[in-house]
């Protein structure tokens, strides 16, 4: 009964080892192959935030080459096409050109010549008031209406003239009311500083008719 009773005790304690073991083996793996997807996790994160940052590079260097590309179109464009000052009144010189009657109207020619030492320009329309005497009472001021022509930009050389036209209704006795005309106030396109110029003219006043017979031109190249 003694020696039966020792190898049950021997094969309990062996059975026990082993399942130990067994234990502990699977344990073991367990941990380890835990270790090893955590690890696999991390590669991959440390990866994805590898790709990221090469993205966010590349994304940051192509707006910079794009920035830069836009600047150097806009640095090229400006130095093909350089830049030309408006024509200031301080720029110019004013004078009446030639006069002639054409049908009804009279045309009286104004002339514009660069006298500075640049080149500038004139695109559309001066502005123009008649300066003159009505019903007795003087400094009676017109701004003249304009014609629908069409026009292009003037480029002036240093001593080269543009000129506009006015076109006029002369006043006859029994026609209505008189402006007798004795300047004229003008003002180069797109400024805001105005030149007076003598001019001696009876003129049918119709500063408040839709389409008066007195009106301007738009600036040309030449006197």
């Amino acid at each position: 009964m003694k020696l039966r009773s020792s190898a049950a005790t021997a094969a309990c304690a062996l059975t026990a080892a082993v399942a130990l073991g067994g234990c502990s083996s699977s344990a073991a793996s367990g941990t380890s192959a835990g270790s090893s997807t955590a690890s696999s996790t991390a590669s991959a994160a440390a990866g994805g935030s590898g790709a990221a940052s090469q993205t966010t590079a590349t994304t940051a260097a192509s707006a910079s080459t794009a920035a830069t590309g836009a600047a150097g179109d806009s640095t090229a464009a400006q130095a093909a096409g350089g830049s030309t000052t408006v024509c200031q009144v301080s720029d110019l010189s004013f004078a009446l050109g030639g006069k002639s009657a054409s049908g009804s109207q009279w045309v009286q020619i104004v002339e514009l010549t660069n006298k500075s030492a640049a080149v500038c320009t004139m695109d559309g329309f001066a502005g123009l008031d008649l300066v003159g005497t009505v019903d007795g009472k003087s400094g009676y001021r017109w701004p003249l209406d304009r014609s629908n022509d069409s026009y292009a930009k003037v480029v002036l050389q240093p001593g080269a003239s543009a000129h506009f036209s006015i076109k006029y209704l002369q006043f006859a006795a029994g026609d209505g009311t008189e402006i007798g005309v004795s300047s004229l106030t003008i003002t180069p396109p797109n400024t805001y500083s105005s030149a007076q110029l003598p001019w001696s003219a009876g003129i049918l006043l119709q500063d408040a008719a839709t389409h008066p017979g007195t009106y301007l031109t738009p600036i040309a190249a030449g006197s």
